[in-house]
């Protein structure tokens, strides 16, 4: 699938040879056209966030002002609902079974990167956070329009539990109860 408009990305990256590895590897990627902005330490990607919206995030666990897990934590999601997904050099997979746990999209190492396994990561992400953004509005929806019926429908068997409708049979009040 061919994406003709632009993708807004920010990278959240101190090392200038990684992060103008990973510009170019999306410079080169035939599959996305990115929009790359790019912040050295999370503070700066704080601001970043801010002030525009993006696509998705790149993110680094190692950077001057954070380190490891708390990196992706201390980027308030009440700043971002955007898909991360985490490049980094820590070959360790517990951490990115634990990173994708917490919200990450994925996890992948910046010695394994090419440019179509990174676009393709960062279209799989953005893809996966629109379904879980439909399927959370669905479910919000349905418990929504089913609220009321069924509280109409719960209150009018404690009623008839309670006898106030008239009197019902042992039988008929095991059945409501269940």
């Amino acid at each position: 699938m061919i994406n003709k408009s632009p993708i807004k990305i920010l990278i959240i990256e101190d090392n200038p040879g990684d992060a103008g590895l990973i510009k170019q590897y999306l410079k080169d990627a035939p599959s996305i056209q990115a929009s790359c902005f790019l912040a050295q330490r999370l503070s700066e990607a704080k601001q970043y966030l801010e002030a525009e919206n993006f696509d998705v995030i790149l993110l680094d666990l190692s950077l001057p002002d954070s380190q490891g897990l708390e990196t992706m934590a201390k980027l308030d999601r009440k700043l971002t609902t955007t898909p991360i997904v985490i490049l980094t050099g820590l070959q360790d997979e517990a951490l990115g079974i634990e990173a994708v746990r917490r919200g990450a999209q994925d996890y992948v190492y910046k010695d394994k990167l090419t440019g179509d396994l990174l676009s393709r990561v960062i279209l799989y992400a953005i893809e996966r956070h629109q379904l879980q953004t439909v399927k959370d509005d669905f479910v919000a929806m349905v418990s929504h329009e089913l609220r009321t019926p069924l509280t109409i429908v719960r209150e009018s068997i404690s009623q008839i539990l309670e006898g106030l409708i008239g009197q019902i049979t042992e039988e008929q009040k095991q059945r409501l109860s269940m």
